[in-house]
């Protein structure tokens, strides 16, 4: 199953770094998710593939071993030949918590130099994109591993992708089934049975839901679709003794339950055990009832169908009430989220840009903060995003008004540059304190921050001294020796405090710290580009000329060169504020969502912690309109 590198390899040390960030990751989601789930141990019972199964495959397994001879999701994993596994189950069976313990298992410290498992989301996965390449660009993008190094991992096949969630790339038939002809779904196993090792096929591991797996072999469908040489294994619904165990455990008050722990003991294929059946349901109904309310009531509704619409129409509001910060009024959190959710599901045609290098490529589940902008219109959106270079360099030229050289405001002009570059400095610090983060430059090892800081500095001394010179030779000796000074300095002391924006972040930083990280890094760079030059211009022809090209320039960069995804997410939320679709701070609140349970990581996106509280809150725009489905 796994590949393997040698210390001496020099593969081994960004090998080191995937592994090291994909456990800390993949950890603290795995933590996130079981925190309420944790009670329900998740056994699995195998489903043979026809004719092209894995070697090594045992009738069933646990999430954990239960000590009595059956293995856990590790050791189940590693005794197939090849690694290829397809995880199956209902809709909140727990086929992503089986996924994730599987992938913190295989990244533990004792497993170094061999193979890591990347999860990666199925439905933000452009199939026609090959699986080699989208994992390499995925590498990079996330890790921020050279590309070349990145190919070279993928090509020695050291990374195995785990896709998660099939069922989630296609829509479904008008009547709500699975589309056996599910063109991307179809792509997608295509593309990893393409994908080999030599003679043999590559491990991989595959997350979807049974019936879409399932309708991928119907014979209407586009030809039998199997993960060949796979071992696929089905995630059994909760018994019934588990399942009052779990409710027992995380009741505040257990006798509350009494009632419905005595239904579930003595009527076990009733309504409410069909309904309660899976780990997310068992979670809505405990964190339900946590604090307040009647456990009682989930004896009324009279179909599964019915009980789910009834405990999503209640979950979010005990969740904001549970949480012990009150930041958020439930009402605010719900419009919120029902505006991302909506714009998942079916954005309105405003906010479907028509040329294709506009479109942001959405899947229709992950929320990646830069790929959000459409939500407040594409047209007002592009339209704005224009006008911030337009407005932030005229209004600054008029400083340039002449005035008599002072040299004595020479110095005047460093501490402004100084503070501003401080101010910046805090801008990427402000949403994480005591800890920098940037994007943009290689954060993998330390031989290449030490190039680059090396070069830098070189090239500023040499292009400050070089600019001096040139000044001085057209004009006077001492301003053009002034300038060189100036122009030096500056940029040596931007290259140094520099320093600590490259250091190696928390591998486990969460999507949104991109944005401040980069939003802070293209500041600092313009303002102290337009510091160093603003100081010459001081130097040369006095205070206020120096301080009108700063501004012109400083912030005329800032709107120019400042990445054009960093531009337009500023823009987006504050025309996004306007229309009170999102809060302004957009970032602390989708880890507020995060930390209290209503969304999860994917990678570099954020996903709905269930696709049924996605639908269900696209479907509801109104915390008024959840209350009247309650009392319904």
């Amino acid at each position: 199953m796994n590949q393997y590198v040698m210390p001496e390899d020099p593969l081994s040390g960004p090998l080191e770094h995937i592994r090291t960030a994909v456990h800390l990751n993949e950890g603290a989601e795995r933590t996130r998710l079981l925190k309420d789930v944790v009670c329900v141990d998740i056994s699995y019972t195998l489903r043979p593939e026809p004719g092209r199964g894995a070697r090594g495959a045992e009738a069933r397994g646990r999430l954990t071993s239960n000590g009595e001879g059956v293995r856990d999701i590790a050791a189940y994993y590693r005794d197939l030949t090849p690694g290829r596994l397809v995880i199956t189950g209902a809709p909140g069976a727990g086929k992503t918590v089986l996924a994730l313990e599987l992938i913190t298992a295989l990244t533990r410290h004792e497993a170094r130099g061999q193979s890591v498992p990347v999860r990666l989301s199925a439905a933000a996965w452009d199939t026609a994109v090959p699986l080699d390449r989208h994992l390499a660009e995925h590498l990079t993008t996330v890790f921020e591993i050279p590309g070349a190094v990145a190919q070279r991992l993928v090509d020695r096949r050291l990374i195995v992708p785990v896709i998660d969630g099939l069922d989630e790339m296609d829509p479904l038939r008008p009547d709500g089934t699975a589309d056996p002809r599910a063109p991307r779904a179809v792509a997608v196993i295509d593309a990893l049975n393409a994908y080999q090792n030599g003679p043999e096929f590559a491990a991989v591991i595959l997350t979807c839901r049974t019936e879409h797996f399932r309708a991928l072999r119907e014979p209407d469908g586009p030809g039998r679709r199997q993960l060949l040489d796979s071992a696929g294994i089905e995630i059994d619904p909760v018994e019934t003794a588990d399942a009052i165990a779990y409710l027992c455990r995380r009741a505040k008050d257990p006798t509350r339950w009494q009632p419905v722990l005595k239904e579930l003991a003595e009527t076990p294929r009733g309504t409410l055990a069909t309904a309660l059946f899976t780990p997310w349901r068992l979670c809505l109904a405990a964190t339900v009832f946590f604090v307040e309310g009647d456990p009682a009531e989930l004896l009324r509704p009279r179909s599964p169908a019915e009980l789910d619409s009834y405990l999503l129409a209640r979950y979010l509001p005990a969740v904001v009430r549970q949480r012990d910060d009150s930041r958020y009024p439930v009402g605010q959190v719900h419009r919120w989220l029902h505006h991302i959710a909506a714009y998942l599901e079916h954005p309105a045609p405003w906010q479907r840009p028509p040329l294709k290098k506009d479109r942001p490529e959405s899947s229709g589940v992950d929320i990646d903060p830069y790929r959000l902008w459409p939500m407040a219109g594409w047209v007002r959106v592009r339209t704005w995003d224009g006008k911030v270079p337009m407005l932030t360099v005229p209004w600054a030229l008029l400083a340039l008004v002449g005035a008599p050289p002072r040299w004595s405001d020479a110095g005047l002009v460093q501490i402004v540059m100084l503070i501003s570059l401080a101010f910046s400095m805090y801008i990427c610090t402000v949403y994480e304190p005591g800890r920098l983060v940037r994007l943009g430059w290689n954060r993998h090892a330390a031989p290449y921050e030490r190039r680059l800081r090396l070069w830098s500095i070189v090239l500023g001394v040499v292009g400050g001294m070089g600019g001096g010179i040139a000044l001085a030779w057209d004009h006077a000796l001492l301003p053009g020796i002034g300038i060189a000074v100036v122009l030096t300095a500056n940029t040596v002391l931007l290259s140094l405090l520099s320093l600590p924006l490259m250091s190696v972040p928390s591998p486990a930083a969460r999507p949104r710290r991109l944005i401040p990280g980069d939003v802070g890094y293209r500041l600092l760079q313009a303002v102290a580009h337009g510091g160093a030059l603003g100081g010459a211009f001081t130097v040369m022809m006095g205070f206020r000329v120096g301080i009108g090209f700063t501004l012109a320039y400083g912030l005329g960069a800032g709107g120019l060169l400042s990445g054009g995804a960093v531009r337009r997410y500023l823009v987006f939320v504050c025309l996004a504020r306007y229309d009170r679709l999102l809060p302004l701070r957009l970032g602390p609140f989708l880890d507020w969502a995060l930390e209290a349970g209503l969304l999860r990581l994917s990678g570099p996106a954020y996903q709905f912690r269930h696709r049924e509280l996605q639908q269900w809150l696209a479907a509801h725009p109104e915390p008024a309109e959840a209350a009247r489905v309650q009392g319904s």
